[in-house]
């Protein structure tokens, strides 16, 4: 079950962090779009993992791609966590570039696990299926609990004499978030 959080968490853990980043993000609720158009590029992944079995008629390690996964997730999200509100401007505009590479690596790596978790899953009983399964599920019940735990979107207040609505401070920042998803997949290859 553990070995499987690796896969979905960090993305569907953007999904969950976004009325947070969203904020600060120069594109505002734009931003969306853009991650949404980042993980379907990203799905570029698991086709060259099948050309690669395709090339390489014999069986390819899984292992590797599994560790290689991992650890590119860890440091992409350790680079989120440090990085998330940091922006460059292209054509004049600013934009979160840093943080849209970094969601379209942990798509790819997403994707990708789809294809070799179970490819290397075959090497056990089918029955340790289940639990693959039962630790992809948890990659975003985790997030959403964790955001729940953290106060995203918490209720918004209306001071009197105001036009403008304020919302309460989140108990910990976007940045903390990230971290501790860098603890849970650290946990994953165990």
């Amino acid at each position: 079950v553990i070995f499987a959080l690796s896969t979905w968490l960090d993305v569907n853990g953007v999904w969950v962090e976004l009325p947070l980043i969203v904020n600060e993000a120069p594109e505002g609720w734009a931003l969306p779009s853009y991650l949404t158009l980042a993980i379907a590029l990203s799905n570029i992944g698991p086709l060259i993992i099948v050309l690669l079995k395709l090339c390489f008629k014999q069986r390819l390690n899984e292992r590797i791609f599994i560790y290689i996964e991992i650890i590119v997730g860890i440091i992409s999200c350790a680079l989120i966590a440090q990085y998330w509100n940091k922006t460059s401007y292209i054509a004049g505009r600013e934009h979160s570039v840093f943080f849209l590479i970094l969601v379209f690596l942990l798509g790819t790596l997403d994707t990708t696990s789809s294809v070799t978790y179970a490819d290397y899953m075959k090497r056990y009983h089918a029955s340790l299926l289940n639990a693959l399964y039962l630790g992809e599920s948890l990659t975003s019940l985790i997030p959403s609990v964790l955001a729940s735990i953290q106060g995203v979107g918490g209720e918004a207040t209306c001071p009197a004499n105001s036009t403008y609505a304020e919302y309460s401070s989140p108990r910990f920042s976007v940045q903390v978030y990230f971290w501790i998803f860098v603890a849970i997949i650290l946990l994953s290859p165990r």
